[in-house]
Order: C-alpha cells, then structure tokens, then sequence
C-alpha cells in the first residue's frame, strides 16, 4: 500500500486539492448566492409581492365600499323607510335578492326613526350602540361621511367581519336610515391563501396592539408580536411603517424569516407577508449542486489527464530503461532479469527452455567500409527479423554491439535450432542497403537448451562456445551446445 501511494502520491495530492477546491468554491458560491438572494428578497422580490397583496385586499374592501353605496341609493330601500307600514318581509326579500349567490356578505337597512335593524338572512331587531355588536353604529351615524368602515367582533367569538355602511338621505337632505353590508374576513382568504400558497410564506392581519387578528388558512399564525419569539421589536417599529413599507427579518427556531408590512387605513390594521429565509436556501442549492458537479467532473478530467500523462511518461521512463534506444528490443540487464523469472516458472512447471546467442558476422568491416550509419541500419534491420522470427512469448535481446539473444519458453533443443536456422536463412535472404546497392548479410548462432543442474552463466557460457564454434567452422551457421555432466 505505501509503495502504491508512493507511485501514485502526485494523482492523490492532485485529487484532493482539485476535489477539496470544487467544494470550497462551491460552498462559497451557495453561501454567496443564499445570501444574496435572501437581500434582494428582502430588498425588492418581497415588498413586491406585499405590494401587489395590498393592493389586492384594498380592492376586494373597495369593491364592498361600491356594493354598500349602490344599496345606500336603492329607489326601494328608500321607499321602504318613507312608507308608514314599514313591513319587514318584503323589505327581507329585496336585500335578499341584492346578494349575490357567491357573495359571503350579509346585507342590511337600518331605519333612523325606530332603529329596526333587518338583513338579508333575515334578522329583525333594534340596533343598541351601547352593545358591542352595535358599538361601530354611533361613530358611522355621526361620521357625516358617504360610507364608513368598521371592523365587529361578536362577543365571545374571535371570528370578525368588516361593517361598511352608508348613510341614506331623504330629498332634504335628512338622513333616514343606514345601509350596508358586513363581510366576513374569510371573504379575504381566497387572496391571502393565493400569496401564501407558496411553501414558506405565511400572510397576516396585526391590530394596532400587535395581535394577529386574522391568518391564511395554511399558516395559522396566532398570537401577539409582542409575546411572539423574536417579533418584539417587529411589534415596536409596526407603528412607524405607516407611511412608508416595513422590510425586515427575524430569527425563529434557527431560521431567517424575511418581513414586509403594510398599513391599511380602511381597517386600521397591519397587512404582513412573511418569507422564510430557507426558500433562498433551496433556491441557491441546484446551484451549488451544479457547481459541485462540475467542479468534480473538471477534477476528474483533470485528474485522468495527469494520470494519463505521468503513465505515458513513466512508460516511456520504463522504455528507454529497460529497452535497447537503438532497436527497441530488451536491454541485457531487463532481459536477464527476464531471463531468471522465466527460468524459476519453467522450472516449477517442469518446461524446456532454450536459449540463443547470435552475433553479426563480420560487422566491423561493414562499419570500416560503409560507415556506422549503414552499420546501425544493419543492426535494425537484424533486430526487426528476430522479432518477426519467434513467438510473441519469446524474448529477444540486444546483448551488446553486434551480439543478440533469444530466450525460448516451452521450446525443447530441437526446435530451438529449428528457430535459428529459420532466423539465419532469414537473415541470408535479408536484402541489405549499402550505398544504395544490396548486399548479404550474416549470422552466427549458438543454441542450448537450459537443464536443473547449471545456472544462467553456465548456459550462456556454453551458447557462446557455441557461437565461437560457429565462426570457426566459417559463420553463416548454427551450432548446438549440448549439456555434459562432468
């Protein structure tokens, strides 16, 4: 394991800068864009979208502001309060016929003379301004305005409803009663429950006594600010946005919750569209997950192209130290380390294995004619016939100037001398170039096959004997070493 990590410790430090990169850059790219989203959240997305809620929930009171005036100038209602029998169920009938099917609101007529309160769903009684159901009834009657808006609260109940009312006029001017329309605040929700439909949002009411009064049906937000955790100072500020938005954020239970507040005179309350801060959090998140890929998929090239590069450049490191520059063939010191592997594999599997020592004749003289140009071009060229000469399991060597060897696995003497007779004939029948004219070339072989009893020098020993016996008898042959047991 160390001499792995040794071999590869540059790819292991190159990976783990280029990983531990790609993830600090992501990191901060998530961190950087979370926040940045989370201010421009804050600063520009949120009042936006409080913005265009405002808006939507004065609409929806002004459209009730229009219904209440158009009963305030009915030709009937007028004609009901001026008749002097004053009968209730046709006058029931026709603000029953005023409501609309899909309208929630409940609407009314109150006579000035005998305050009889009636409404649509059919309710008949004496208005009491001293009564908490009747308490918005004193101030709308003496306000003098064309219409007034009022939110009532039934006593003991929490459920509230907004009172716009318009007063109604004889033709000297003289009121004569008051009509108009209660509309439950659930009216709102279809609005409130739209902006807050989004995971994370939450839209609210907030009286002036920092109570939530009314909330969107998926956040349930109850309570007082001031009680609430973290919302204190939300509650302190409230009065002063008046004029102007609120933009703000608080924490709660480990969370960044962004703030926007409006005021709305109409209701005397505070409208606020809450944000959690986490939405920025999972908005930033594909894009830190997309960086991270990325980053990983650069480290990745990165690194299998360094990988690819140090193996290329080990390879050839291995090349030219275990392999002859001019031939390519083994080197004798790779080719003797060879040699001493395949000896103890053939020897455990019970293999011949045979060994030849060829030399170039008369290589010398081709150098002292020709030039050692056409001398190493000889040498190539003999080293080329080797290869092509043996099996793709054999080794062929370089051993040194002039002089070759071949190492045959599972190959016995016989077919060993076979093998380099097939090389010398090759070699004879070889066209050489010398200055542009062909000429022969030849070698001299010495074959010996390897037995339990001697050692590596002992058989090259007895190949170059061989080799020697073959330059005797006038080169151009081979000559086998037989093994004596002396």
């Amino acid at each position: 394991m160390r001499r792995l990590f040794k071999k590869y410790s540059l790819l292991v430090w190159l990976t783990l800068l280029l990983v531990s990169g790609a993830v600090a850059g992501s990191a901060l790219i998530w961190y950087m864009s979370t926040n940045l989203l989370a201010q421009q959240s804050l600063n520009n997305t949120l009042p936006a979208l409080c913005d265009s809620l405002h808006s939507e929930i004065r609409l929806d009171i002004a459209k009730a502001q229009s219904l209440a005036s158009g009963i305030a100038e009915n030709v009937s209602l007028h004609e009901w309060l001026t008749d002097a029998e004053h009968e209730n169920q046709p006058l029931i009938a026709h603000l029953k016929s005023l409501h609309k099917k899909d309208s929630p609101a409940t609407y009314f007529l109150i006579a000035e003379k005998d305050q009889k309160y009636i409404d649509s769903a059919g309710t008949v009684r004496i208005v009491n301004p001293e009564t908490a159901t009747d308490s918005w009834y004193a101030s709308a009657h003496t306000s003098g305005h064309p219409y007034e808006i009022a939110v009532q609260t039934e006593p003991g109940s929490d459920v509230a409803q907004i009172v716009v009312s318009s007063p109604l006029y004889d033709s000297e001017r003289n009121q004569i009663g008051m009509a108009g329309l209660f509309m439950p605040l659930e009216a709102l929700s279809f609005t409130m429950n739209h902006y807050a439909g989004t995971e994370g949002h939450a839209v609210y009411f907030v009286d002036q006594l920092g109570k939530i009064v009314f909330s969107d049906s998926r956040s349930k937000r109850v309570g007082n600010l001031h009680q609430l955790d973290g919302m204190q100072q939300i509650a302190d500020d409230l009065p002063k946005s008046r004029q102007n938005n609120l933009s703000t954020s608080y924490e709660r239970s480990g969370s960044r919750i962004l703030l926007n507040a409006r005021f709305i005179p109409e209701l005397g309350w505070y409208l606020v569209l809450e944000e959690n801060g986490t939405l920025s959090e999972v908005s930033a998140r594909p894009l830190a997950y997309l960086n991270v890929a990325v980053g990983l998929i650069l480290a990745l090239l990165a690194v299998l192209l360094a990988r690819t590069s140090i193996v290329q450049h080990q390879s050839r490191l291995r090349s030219l130290a275990s392999k002859d520059s001019m031939t390519g063939l083994l080197n004798r010191q790779t080719f003797t380390s060879s040699f001493k592997d395949a000896m103890l594999e053939m020897q455990r599997l019970k293999l011949p294995l045979s060994f030849i020592l060829f030399d170039i004749d008369y290589l010398k003289k081709i150098n002292e004619a020709f030039g050692h140009a056409t001398g190493d071009k000889v040498i190539m060229d003999i080293a080329r016939l080797s290869k092509r000469s043996v099996r793709g399991s054999d080794l062929v060597c370089r051993w040194g100037g002039e002089q070759f060897a071949l190492l045959l696995l599972r190959c016995e003497l016989e077919q060993a001398y076979k093998v380099a007779e097939q090389l010398r004939l090759n070699v004879q029948n070889h066209s050489f170039l010398f200055d542009d004219k062909k000429a022969p070339v030849t070698i001299s072989l010495g074959v010996a096959e390897m037995t339990a009893r001697e050692s590596i020098d002992e058989l090259f020993g007895r190949a170059d004997d061989a080799v020697f016996l073959a330059k005797s008898e006038g080169r151009n042959r081979a000559e086998i070493s037989y093994f004596v047991n002396i």
